[in-house]
């Protein structure tokens, strides 16, 4: 017992540099000839309108160099996951230039070349669903420019009247398995690339330590119409609403003097963080929602395109005949905290509500699975335990010791769940409930996996996160024929169990079909193309395009089968309002269908990929392979000032913050790549490792931009693909870049010193545990030693400065020190710990006292 707590002390004296965050940092990032100088993004107002079901959003950044050259600001930032981006402007004083949509090697060239040519730019790119980078060149010092970026989304409608809109605010860090690849980085993110997750690079903006603050300037404001005809008094309850509630922060509303036009509800207080999503909550009070029928005039004659929002009827859901289920809970690192407790609250209630017809097994997963396991309970060998009260009282005793660690492996959790169900002889409708907040780096191989293996299961999605990974959990859910649910750490989490746990299982009605009175529907412009089966309460959005064909108004034919088997028909009249975002949600939902067909991997790539490009510059609409480009058509000096590139750090999402307890000290990304703190040791592939290399110093020779994308890597899987390595592109000056990605001759010597193959398998490089390999963390140390060497090589300095030598040596004896502790641990000996906190001291010191 003594030399076990004499490790665990050891070991959180190690996580003092990972989690201690000493080092006091106030807003300045550098100090040039006695002037300070701040980070580039300054201010960030959103701006939305909800008018009925659609709304429509403006982002608004604002960019100021404070530095004395050029600047480019590379900026990582989310936007919500089935927007449907339609415009890009850059505003330079009072001059307006508007964006286009191209394809995305072809945008990126032409961002190249105007950089080159002394123009300002900007370059607007989607990373995931929800993840986008805008990058703004030849920024001249002590200016400022503003990118305006609008778009469209479908809000999700219940029978009961509520809904939301979710603004996202931060990108949170992903779990990123794989090893690193032998070539250039992709983008300028804190991670490499691996050979699991290619474009590891672009989704890892550097993180902000808990204890700065950029001073950005934070505006929301949501404004909802009134519904028509509206005369009620000057009040929520007055235009329609009920139960309006911000979940995360504290807002003011506003009224009209007339109550006719709607409500604004806005940030209460003006220095509220970019750490958490922005999700407002309402009810109709007064009215009963029933299914809609919206629609706009497209270029055509007499063509149009439709949005039909379809509510079934409500009914309580008796399982007569059983479900078999799974409960897969992430119970990964970035699960740490009031998420994992979150997490288990709802494990339990929705375990609670199983009927006795149910059979159940449960999985608290990470980089392995841990299933629930009473043998005595189990009816055969694939293990699935009939919902009795005495073993849902196990499960929940078992769910009571689960604890965060380890990575997030969802792809391995659904695959282990598959086999269970093949191995039951008469299973019933299989079901996998996923509790997580989905992030991953890899979520287009779960994707993909879902598409081709998963086929026949259908899977329920739970999201837990002040910043959850709403796409990609919509996505899995969608394409299993499953629904997603998500709620905010800490909430009241009974409402919305209670609603998932109705849904959980067969739909109320499958094999839906729509007929157009007066008016044809193209039957191959439906999107999607899977038709979503209907869930008791919940809203349905279906697009397509048709033709008017009678005189009388439109009106849509919805049919369908109950679950016992009896017909279900409705009809939904053409409503008179014209929504102009209806064509394009239409558009983006197709590109969205053929964007899961690209990854499946069934059809022609490269035509499937061509009609994406059409589609998306058609309907000027951004996706995965198009790009916003910007041009300015005025020239600035480039050649006396030089150039400086700079990503603009981010907050780690509220409640990642904390350390695990002692004893379980894997590294979970909650400092990883902090700007503004103590540098880090590098590590390759784990779950918010830090960067190799992961200094926020000099680096120059970097590529502006990242230079012209190549074509698609048409042998990746879409969606976490490179699109090509970028090629170098060297400018007149010095560039200084916070998370500068390492140098090929960097990645190759660390590609020539393979990891275990245990570490390879789970992707998981658990740094601080005695099990770790001395070999990696030498290579880790090396690796960020090397460059900071390069670093100051490459700065043309000529030599290190008294304070980077100063860094440098510290680093080399704390990882001297470091490797010794770990020794002694795994040989049963006591290190020596008051020369291991010496040398920590010394390398607090020297990092406080670097530029």
């Amino acid at each position: 017992m003594e030399e076990k707590r004499t490790s665990d002390d050891v070991i959180k004296l190690l996580n003092k540099l990972y989690y201690g965050k000493r080092r006091s940092v106030g807003e300045v990032v550098a100090e040039r000839n006695d002037k300070k100088v701040k980070l580039p993004l300054a201010g960030v107002d959103i701006d939305a309108t909800v008018v009925g079901r659609v709304a429509d959003v403006t982002i608004t950044q604002r960019f100021v160099n404070s530095f004395p050259e050029n600047l480019e600001a590379v900026y990582t930032f989310p936007v919500a996951a089935s927007a449907s981006v339609y415009s890009v402007e850059m505003k330079v004083g009072e001059r307006v230039i508007k964006g286009k949509v191209e394809e995305r090697s072809q945008a990126r060239e032409n961002y190249r070349l105007a950089i080159e040519n002394g123009q300002r730019a900007c370059l607007m790119e989607q990373e995931r669903d929800e993840i986008f980078t805008v990058s703004v060149g030849n920024i001249p010092p002590e200016e400022e420019v503003s990118i305006e970026i609008k778009y469209s989304e479908a809000l999700t409608f219940y029978e009961d009247g509520s809904t939301e809109i979710r603004l996202p605010l931060v990108v949170a860090p992903k779990y990123t398995p794989g090893e690193p690849v032998a070539r250039e980085q992709v983008g300028n993110g804190v991670l490499l690339d691996t050979d699991r997750v290619s474009d590891a690079s672009r989704i890892s903006p550097p993180r902000l330590v808990d204890s700065f603050d950029p001073e950005v300037d934070l505006n929301v404001c949501v404004k909802i119409a009134a519904p028509k005809n509206s005369s009620r008094g000057r009040s929520a309850l007055g235009l329609g609403l009920n139960d309006l509630a911000c979940s995360q922060y504290a807002t003011r509303s506003s009224f009209d003097n007339t109550g006719t036009t709607g409500t604004k509800i806005c940030l209460a207080r003006k220095n509220e963080l970019m750490n958490r999503d922005f999700v407002l909550r309402w009810q109709h009070a007064d009215r009963v929602l029933t299914s809609q029928f919206l629609s706009h005039r497209t270029g055509q004659k007499g063509r149009y395109s439709g949005m039909l929002s379809i509510l079934p009827p409500v009914q309580e859901k008796v399982h007569e005949t059983g479900r078999d289920l799974v409960f897969l809970l992430d119970r990964s690192g970035s699960m740490h905290g009031e998420k994992m407790i979150s997490a288990k609250r709802a494990c339990k209630f929705l375990l609670s509500s199983l009927g006795p017809r149910d059979r159940f097994a449960i999985n608290a997963f990470d980089h392995e699975n841990d299933w629930f396991s009473e043998p005595t309970l189990f009816e055969d060998k694939a293990k699935m335990c009939r919902a009795t009260e005495e073993a849902v009282s196990a499960g929940l005793d078992f769910l009571t010791t689960v604890e965060a660690q380890g990575g997030t492996e969802i792809g391995r959790a659904l695959i282990a769940s598959c086999d269970r169900f093949e191995k039951l002889k008469d299973c019933k409708d299989p079901i996998v409930v996923l509790i997580t907040d989905g992030h991953i780096g890899d979520e287009s191989d779960v994707l993909k996996l879902v598409q081709q293996k998963v086929s026949d299961v259908r899977v329920f999605t739970v999201g837990i996160d002040s910043a959850v990974n709403y796409g990609f959990l919509e996505r899995l859910a969608r394409l299993s024929g499953g629904t997603s649910a998500f709620v905010n750490p800490g909430d009241e989490l009974e409402s919305t169990m209670r609603r998932i746990a109705c849904n959980i299982g067969q739909p109320l009605i499958q094999e839906i079909k729509l007929e157009g009175i007066n008016c044809r529907i193209e039957q191959s412009t439906i999107a999607p193309r899977m038709v979503p089966d209907l869930f008791s309460g919940r809203c349905a959005d279906i697009f397509f395009q048709y033709e008017k064909t009678g005189s009388g108004k439109p009106r849509i034919e919805i049919s369908g089968l109950f679950a016992d088997g009896s017909q279900y028909k409705s009809e939904v009249d053409l409503e008179s309002a014209k929504t102009e975002a209806i064509s394009r949600l239409w558009a983006r939902r197709v590109i969205s269908d053929l964007e899961d067909e690209f990854r499946s991997g069934t059809g022609d790539r490269e035509e499937i990929q061509n009609a994406i490009v059409a589609l998306s510059v058609e309907h000027s609409i951004l996706c995965r392979f198009t790009a916003f480009s910007v041009i300015d058509e005025e020239q600035i000096d480039t050649s006396s000032l030089g150039s400086r590139q700079m990503s603009q750090p981010v907050h780690m999402p509220s409640g990642w913050g904390a350390a695990p307890a002692p004893g379980q000290m894997q590294i979970t990304g909650s400092s990883s790549g902090s700007w503004g703190g103590p540098a880090m040791p590098s590590c390759s592939g784990g779950w918010g490792a830090p960067p190799t290399g992961g200094s926020y110093g000099t680096a120059s020779g970097s590529a502006y931009g990242s230079a012209a994308w190549g074509a698609a890597d048409m042998d990746g899987v879409f969606g976490d693909a490179g699109f090509g390595a970028p090629s170098g592109m060297e400018t007149g000056g010095q560039f200084y870049s916070f998370g500068a990605p390492p140098s090929m001759e960097q990645v190759q010597k660390k590609e020539s010193q393979p990891l275990e193959a245990a570490m390879a398998e789970t992707g998981e490089y658990d740094l601080l545990s005695p099990s770790s390999s001395s070999a990696s963390l030498k290579s880790g140390a090396l690796g960020s030693l090397a460059h900071l060497y390069d670093s100051a090589a490459r700065s043309g300095a000529g030599r290190l400065t008294m304070p980077l030598e100063r860094v440098i040596i510290s680093i080399d004896q704390f990882f001297l020190e470091w490797q010794s502790s770990w020794d002694a641990i795994e040989a049963g000996q006591s290190p020596n710990r008051e020369r291991l906190e010496y040398v920590y001291d010394q390398l607090i010191q020297a990092l406080a006292d670097h530029p």
